[in-house]
């Protein structure tokens, strides 16, 4: 499936309904995550479920059949996901605020389950918290039948004047923002890490309900980073390479194949920190869309079938990442250095007869050369392919900067077959497609 496909819903903020937003999904052919209190009672599930998968004679059923839509939602979509709660956190043990008893969860899920109506692609998520791995291992001791347990791996919550002073160039700056995002997937301590380890614990499956950056804390009178350094992470090309890399890395690295990401419109969160859109503005007449929407683009161009294991030439270009890797509570963060890391990322999908391969070249300077070996013949000797850069690792596509930086560019190449050498331009993304010759 796609990465980041889900549509979520916010009513506070969008004024539709379900059902609304279940049309919507329809529309733009996205498969919908709705998250739904940690509180719903049995009654209210087994409405869910009529709604979803009944026929129009059933109480849930005729909603949806009033509503316009006889025909059951569960045979519209690929999947259908249905999460319970949202950042169960609580430190006193999950969901103490919103649920009754402990095996309220389980039981929410066994009445789901055991419905009539319910559908294999009705899938259930139980809503825990990254940053509280602890937490998320009570949800899925008390809701073993959840289809997947639910954090939202935002990134860099805390970034401080005195932080971000040694990385004083854009090539150290982003060299951290990279390391960052692999330490948190990788490291023993990375909360990716220990949350994909506790799920794998209970052979339950992780996912993503919300991704982005996290740049809010402290405020700059407080001592945070400048607002103008906070954003040239968040919306320059830089930032939009390094999440998508990162979502692609749990991908591979820790099987998180249900993902979204956080939000399509928001053009700051405070004091003009540009959380958490993916695009500035909802101009029907000139939309303008930033990076991390743009990579998010090209790699699902691609993002189909099966992931394919991809190797590296045991020379391939490494860099290392000095900053501060990890915040503890009530500690003082520490500076070091972590790598040598890979400059070159590679994730590669198979879907029938068509291939597909991501390449990313986080080099904040040189360009590299790639040269691809796989098996089998290409039909009619070409790929497709969508290259993402820009001259400036920093580019961005803010209303303030003028004409749009940072542009998809698309083109055909011709005699592609193994052997094919790829020219990977310094801070780019570069997504082929292709198919094998039957």
């Amino acid at each position: 499936g796609n990465l980041t496909r889900g549509g979520r819903n916010h009513a506070q903020y969008y004024k539709f309904n379900l059902h609304d937003f279940y049309v919507l999904c329809e529309y733009v052919g996205a498969d919908p995550w709705y998250c739904l209190p940690g509180t719903i009672h049995p009654e209210e599930i087994n409405l869910l479920m009529e709604y979803l998968g009944g026929p129009a004679n059933t109480p849930g059923g005729k909603i949806r059949a009033e509503l316009g839509r006889p025909k059951p939602w569960t045979e519209v979509f690929g999947n259908i996901y249905v999460e319970i709660g949202n950042e169960a956190w609580n430190p006193s043990g999950y969901a103490t605020g919103s649920y009754n008893g402990p095996s309220h969860w389980h039981d929410i899920f066994a009445t789901a389950k055991a419905s009539p109506h319910y559908a294999k692609n009705t899938l259930f998520v139980a809503g825990a918290q990254a940053g509280a791995p602890h937490v998320a291992q009570s949800v899925l001791t008390h809701a073993p039948n959840a289809d997947l347990v639910a954090i939202a791996p935002y990134m860099i919550h805390h970034l401080k004047q005195s932080e971000i002073e040694p990385l004083d160039t854009d090539e150290k700056l982003f060299k951290w923002v990279f390391g960052f995002a692999d330490w948190r997937v990788n490291a023993e301590s990375g909360e990716v890490r220990r949350n994909y380890e506790n799920a794998a614990a209970k052979d339950t499956e992780l996912s993503i309900y919300e991704h982005n950056y996290h740049i809010t804390k402290p405020s700059a009178k407080d001592g945070g980073a400048p607002i103008g350094l906070r954003n040239r992470i968040i919306a320059s090309l830089g930032g939009g390479l390094n999440l998508i890399n990162d979502s692609l890395h749990m991908l591979r690295d820790c099987g998180v194949r249900s993902q979204c990401l956080f939000n399509l419109n928001q053009s700051s969160f405070r004091e003009d920190v540009k959380l958490w859109g993916f695009m500035p503005g909802l101009s029907l007449d000139a939309p303008r869309y930033r990076p991390n929407f743009l990579a998010m683009e090209v790699a699902n161009n691609v993002l189909r079938g099966d992931l394919v294991e991809t190797r590296h030439s045991e020379d391939e270009p490494t860099f290392t990442a000095h900053g501060i890797m990890e915040w503890r509570w009530r500690q003082e963060p520490e500076f070091s250095d972590y790598g040598p890391l890979p400059t070159i990322r590679s994730y590669a999908f198979k879907h029938g007869d068509t291939c597909g391969l991501i390449l990313f070249n986080l080099d904040t300077r040189d360009a590299h050369l790639a040269k691809l070996h796989f098996p089998g013949a290409v039909k009619d000797g070409t790929a497709r392919a969508w290259q993402l850069t820009a001259d400036s690792i920093a580019a961005n596509n803010e209303y303030e900067t003028g004409e749009p930086q940072v542009r998809i560019a698309t083109s055909t190449i011709q005699d592609f077959a193994n052997g094919t050498v790829l020219h990977l331009p310094p801070h780019s993304m570069l997504a082929i497609k292709w198919r094998q010759q039957k």
